[in-house]
């Protein structure tokens, strides 16, 4: 259980295999209550993670959604998505979303390699820089993204040729490569 509210209101989330469980306390217990359920693709909920303005940023097998929970408890439609449908991403397999110390969001997908966005003020367009083997990635999944003391970004990969890969300035350097 984590705490996502900023209106006095405890919540905490709970993964679902058809969406997104919002547990809000309300007199001394936990009322769930369901999100993101809008069609069949929002069935596998991965990754959840925050930025640095508090919006949520839920990794799903449809893409990217992002939302201020206060916004989302208030009305259920009151969030955005990014999916290959809008063309702002480029795998709707995400596997995990990270906010690094600069407040840039690092998303890992299955099959597309990793992409980067810098949240901001707006969230209903924000962009997308995307990276895979062809910038020099051992292969184009990516499980893993931590970032270290030093700011250098890591992250793993696995399937056929498992790989470590850091990036610093977005030069990217793999390891155990190929």
């Amino acid at each position: 259980m984590i705490s996502i509210g900023t209106t006095g209101i405890e919540c905490g989330l709970e993964l679902s295999g058809g969406g997104l469980d919002l547990a809000v306390y309300q007199k001394n217990d936990f009322v769930f209550r369901h999100f993101l359920k809008g069609s069949f693709g929002e069935q596998e909920v991965r990754t959840i993670t925050a930025d640095r303005n508090h919006w949520m940023w839920v990794g799903t097998n449809n893409g990217i959604y992002v939302f201020h929970p206060d916004s989302l408890l208030n009305d259920s439609r009151q969030y955005y998505v990014y999916n290959l449908d809008n063309g702002k991403i480029r795998s709707n397999e995400i596997r995990n979303i990270f906010c690094d110390s600069k407040g840039r969001m690092w998303i890992g997908t299955t099959g597309k390699g990793f992409s980067v966005c810098q949240s901001g003020q707006t969230y209903d367009q924000l962009e997308f820089r995307h990276y895979d083997e062809d910038d020099g990635l051992v292969n184009n999944v990516v499980q893993s993204i931590v970032e270290d003391r030093d700011g250098k970004i890591w992250l793993a990969s696995n399937m056929e040729c498992p790989g470590l890969i850091r990036i610093r300035r977005f030069l990217i350097v793999s390891f155990f490569q190929r």
